[in-house]
């Protein structure tokens, strides 16, 4: 029996293949990961564009500046078939000299502030890339067809 025509179009949409990468994205401690279709987002376009020309992005250049690749996947990797979506709380309780460290929530007095939650521990961006070069290069050893 044919596979369904979906799931031949969307090779990650095979289940065997879908749950190896979440198990794998799991593995690396990612919050979630999600698999979608590589599909130009046409309706995403015209609210993305929407968003610029009403200057909503403020100081964030780079937001104009990669709009096109924030709707059509085939700029940036050509020939995508699938987009993997992750996820990572990056607030997690850390060891800190050997002590659990968790800092307690409050509500700042007007002349204390509060460091945001994203500030504790490593800078998260550079923990996002590193478990996404990490997890690009087990889906290349698990899928060696695969591209990432």
């Amino acid at each position: 029996m044919a596979e369904p025509l979906e799931a031949s179009k969307n090779t990650l949409a095979q289940p065997n293949i879908k749950q190896k990468i979440l198990n794998l994205s799991q593995s690396l401690g990612f919050s979630d990961c999600r698999i979608a279709s590589a599909t130009k987002l046409q309706e995403y376009n015209k609210h993305y564009s929407e968003f610029i020309a009403q200057n909503r992005h403020g100081d964030m250049t780079y937001l104009e500046k990669h709009a096109p690749l924030k709707t059509n996947p085939q700029l940036i990797q050509a020939g995508a078939k699938s987009i993997i979506m992750l996820s990572i709380n990056y607030f997690q309780a850390r060891r800190d000299l050997e002590k659990q460290w968790q800092p307690q929530i409050h509500l700042p007095a007007h002349k204390e502030g509060q460091v945001a939650r994203y500030a504790f521990g490593r800078d998260y961006h550079k923990v996002f890339k590193s478990k996404l070069k990490q997890l690009a290069k087990l889906i290349n050893q698990n899928f060696p067809d695969s591209q990432t």
